[in-house]
């Protein structure tokens, strides 16, 4: 808590200080394909958010969004099969769904074989050819469970980074923290169902556009839910 005080003005400023092009992005990263400096926020992701007012939460969150777009633009950027999926994770945090989809896409396009296994680039790091690289498929399967499920911070958040190109869709067999299993179904665009079953009982508040739902489940008990669950009707 007393670190956050001090880091969220940090980032903030530094967010505003990089969107003015008062430094220029490789003076602070120049190592080609790296973006370590994103890592503290998803790391920092993982704490509650009730240990941050909204208003703070947000201001970290365009900060460190503001450093990966000035990032991407350095002139030693070079975008790797892993960077791809780096940034589907990363928008997929900052609930960015149709950013997340879009790297997404090009992970699959320009960076996997027709059997989806991707490769690191003919070019990167000096390779004279393209190279199987299993990180790029892990991580990218990761970014997608994120854009349809988060966990961090002591809650389940439901769809937080639905994209556009997904309206209507299903996923079943999803974990989340504490011991969840979730099964989720979306349509048009917003949530129809889910089924939370916990697997060693316990509590969790569930949230789903703004709204959240405190849950106190038995070992083995699932609860479904529906859109009007969460006070909205569609």
């Amino acid at each position: 808590a007393r670190a956050m005080k001090y880091l969220v003005p940090a980032l903030r400023d530094l967010g505003a200080l990089l969107k003015g092009r008062r430094i220029a992005p490789v003076e602070l990263y120049e190592a080609a394909r790296k973006s370590l400096h994103f890592v503290g926020y998803q790391g920092l992701s993982m704490i509650a958010v009730s240990g941050l007012d909204m208003a703070a939460w947000d201001a970290l969150a365009r900060a460190a969004e503001v450093t990966i777009e000035r990032r991407m633009i350095a002139p030693k950027w070079e975008q790797s099969e892993w960077g791809r999926a780096n940034l589907v994770v990363y928008y997929a945090r900052l609930l960015n769904g149709d950013a997340a989809h879009k790297y997404l896409e090009s992970l699959v396009a320009k960076a996997a074989d027709d059997n989806l296994l991707t490769f690191s680039s003919a070019g990167i790091a000096g390779a004279e050819q393209n190279i199987f690289a299993i990180d790029g498929n892990t991580a990218g399967a990761a970014g997608i469970g994120e854009m349809l499920l988060q966990s961090q911070g002591g809650e389940i958040q439901l769809l937080p980074a639905l994209p556009a190109a997904w309206p209507n869709g299903s996923i079943k067999g999803l974990c989340a923290r504490g011991g969840f299993q979730v099964d989720i179904t979306w349509r048009k665009g917003a949530l129809f169902s889910a089924v939370i079953t916990s697997k060693r009982g316990g509590s969790i508040p569930v949230r789903y556009a703004g709204k959240v739902l405190n849950l106190n489940l038995r070992p083995g008990e699932a609860v479904h839910l529906r859109l009007r669950s969460f006070g909205q009707h569609k």
